[in-house]
């Protein structure tokens, strides 16, 4: 019976073996079939007429030949393509604001009215060669102010016009000063006279004339012109209060300027004028220098007619 049982089992052990073997190469073969039917299949839809408007979906290939395209692209200087037109397109937005910003006219808020400042102060027309000098610094100047990186985003115009207001007076005062330092003081006294017009959204501002009227008034005194340091800034110390005030002088009275005058009294030996320009000084709250009280004392002690 046990031998039976392992001839049975023996039998059933070869005729499994033997249906492997043969389902194997059943598979393979329905496996190619299907292969091949598959390349028929695109066979035939590479020969039917192609649609108009259709595209062929992107297999394998398609989308390796699109990388290898780009890279192509790239090598060529598509990369440098697309940053120019990304740089034409940044430079067409800066450009529509600048337009606009000059379409919307911004009103600041002025000590003086167009030209008041500089019929104060002005003296005789400087030559023409000085004043192109200066129109190029101040043209510079204005280039530095409508840089577009230093912008503030989603800024007013009002805004804009405040920014730009406060920046000019730090870059007027490092202009102006870097002019003295080359002694160029020509082109100084020809900033007085071009400033309004080349800014004129800053005309009657204060803090401009301020800091125009200190560079102007130590340059004079450096080419020793003491006398037109006077007479230009005299009214800042009128004795007339009422024609001081109306004159807007008195707004351009800083300790920087007081000094200048100071040193320009004290070689004129007027203690008359150093006195009332003291006693203006301390009536309206500007601060005294150190080296303005020693140019007071010192037209104090050599002006004869005072003793």
């Amino acid at each position: 019976m046990l031998a039976e049982v392992a001839r049975r089992r023996s039998s059933w052990l070869r005729s499994l073996a033997t249906a492997r073997r043969l389902s194997r190469p059943m598979k393979l073969q329905d496996t190619v079939r299907s292969r091949e039917k598959d390349v028929d299949d695109d066979a035939a839809s590479d020969k039917r007429p192609s649609v108009r408007g259709e595209r062929r979906s992107s297999g394998a290939k398609p989308q390796s030949l699109n990388t290898h395209l780009q890279l192509q692209l790239h090598a060529s200087g598509g990369g440098d393509a697309t940053f120019d037109a990304g740089a034409k397109r940044k430079e067409t937005e800066r450009l529509v604001e600048q337009h606009v910003m000059k379409e919307q006219k911004v009103i600041l808020h002025a000590q003086a009215n167009v030209g008041e400042f500089p019929s104060l102060i002005a003296s005789k027309s400087p030559v023409p060669k000085d004043v192109a000098r200066a129109r190029n610094s101040l043209h510079k100047m204005a280039r530095d102010l409508a840089d577009p990186r230093v912008a503030v985003a989603r800024e007013t115009s009002y805004q804009r016009a405040r920014r730009q207001l406060k920046a000019a007076t730090g870059k007027l005062d490092r202009l102006l000063y870097a002019m003295r330092q080359r002694r160029d003081y020509a082109q100084v006294e020809a900033v007085v006279f071009v400033w309004e017009e080349e800014f004129p959204h800053f005309a009657g501002q204060r803090k401009h004339w301020s800091v125009i009227c200190e560079h102007y008034a130590w340059a004079l005194n450096s080419q020793q012109r003491f006398h037109d340091v006077v007479d230009i800034f005299s009214n800042c110390y009128s004795d007339d209060e009422k024609e001081a005030q109306t004159s807007c002088s008195l707004y351009l009275l800083t300790p920087r300027l007081a000094q200048s005058i100071f040193v320009a009294l004290g070689h004129l030996r007027d203690a008359d004028g150093a006195l009332r320009l003291l006693d203006t000084m301390q009536r309206h709250g500007v601060h005294v220098t150190k080296v303005s009280y020693f140019h007071a004392l010192n037209a104090l002690l050599h002006d004869q007619s005072f003793i």
